[in-house]
């Protein structure tokens, strides 16, 4: 499932912003058959089964290593690119969650394009933001 993800989204040879939206809303379309619960299942019995944490920890670096990627591609420097990837996957794995509890109160491409945004803003922007908020406290 991973590497099908991956190589789709690398075929479309698209910017990084358009890979990253890509990406994010994937995980709230509807998904034939029970990829989502088998995953959550894997993930479970990771906790008791060694081989099974394993397998889990070598899909997370593949993803991790592939957000990454678009980072660097989009000219983030190696610490900063694996920060915010890290922050992507998070965003794609805690919406895997909650998109069975929690309804957007908008359209889907709305909040990925936000997070979009944000995952792509440039470290001075998020700095000068820092600097307003301490300013204003």
């Amino acid at each position: 499932m991973t590497l099908d993800v991956t190589g789709r989204a690398m075929r479309m040879q698209s910017s990084a912003r358009k890979t990253l939206q890509y990406l994010l809303a994937l995980i709230r379309k509807p998904h034939p058959g029970s990829n989502a619960a088998v995953e959550r299942s894997i993930r479970d019995w990771g906790r008791i089964d060694e081989r099974a944490r394993d397998t889990v920890i070598e899909v997370d670096q593949m993803r991790l290593a592939y957000f990454k990627e678009l980072f660097l591609r989009h000219g983030f420097s190696d610490r900063e690119a694996s920060i915010r990837a890290y922050a992507a996957y998070a965003m794609m794995m805690g919406d895997s969650m909650l998109k069975e509890t929690v309804d957007l109160a908008g359209p889907v491409d709305v909040y990925v394009e936000r997070f979009v945004d944000l995952l792509l803003c440039s470290p001075e922007a998020d700095t000068a933001a820092r600097e307003v908020e301490r300013q204003d406290q």
